[in-house]
């Protein structure tokens, strides 16, 4: 799974052989087959790993939280520290390569999307009660994931202490709050990255 992840993710789904994922991860390629069916398997079960995976790292760092601000604050570092941690490869080919799946393989995976959406909801609506909020709810959910999976671009092997750093700074921005100590971008090979415009096509 750890190398098909890695491959997917350097190379992208269509790139990769399960020839180079079976030498990547030290047994031959027949042997893959004793487990999966095809590469489409593959693919599926690391996406599902990933979500998984990911899912859990937010529920633990919303758990336990009270308050709606606070919540949203924990919402968001939890989803940054999934999408930046060991497993950062596994969220990455979520974002580019889902669709390479058949619709039947896409159900299952699109459910755990529909549950971790409902977590999103759950906070939000929270959020939404207490004045923070005061738009549509669901095109907030999409601005603001769409904002945080774009940090992918700009965020590069951030320490965990900047990933705290940078879930502040989000959370201020993404409920227009002022800030009074604003985000400094670090340059350098880790950390945040002013690469491409800083993230702007």
């Amino acid at each position: 799974m750890e190398a098909a992840a890695k491959l997917f993710y350097e190379r992208g789904y269509e790139g990769a052989t399960v020839r180079e994922i079976a030498r990547e991860a030290g047994i031959t390629s027949g042997s893959i087959f004793y487990h999966f069916e095809s590469k489409e398997e593959i693919l599926a079960a690391v996406l599902r790993q990933g979500m998984e995976e990911g899912v859990a790292i937010v529920r633990v760092t919303v758990e336990g939280v009270t308050g709606a601000r606070a919540r949203f604050d924990a919402l968001v570092l939890g989803h940054l520290r999934a999408l930046h941690g060991e497993k950062t490869h596994f969220h990455h080919i979520w974002l580019q390569d889902l669709r390479c799946l058949p619709e039947h393989m896409q159900a299952p995976l699109l459910e755990l999307s529909r549950d971790y959406r409902a977590l999103w909801y759950q906070v939000l609506d929270e959020v939404k009660a207490a004045g923070l909020i005061r738009g549509d709810k669901n095109l907030f959910r999409k601005v603001a994931i769409g904002a945080l999976n774009w940090t992918a671009q700009w965020v590069h092997r951030p320490r965990p202490a900047q990933i705290d750093e940078l879930a502040k700074a989000m959370t201020r921005s993404l409920l227009n709050e002022p800030d009074p100590t604003p985000f400094r971008m670090l340059e350098g090979r880790d950390g945040f990255s002013g690469i491409a415009g800083d993230g702007d096509l």
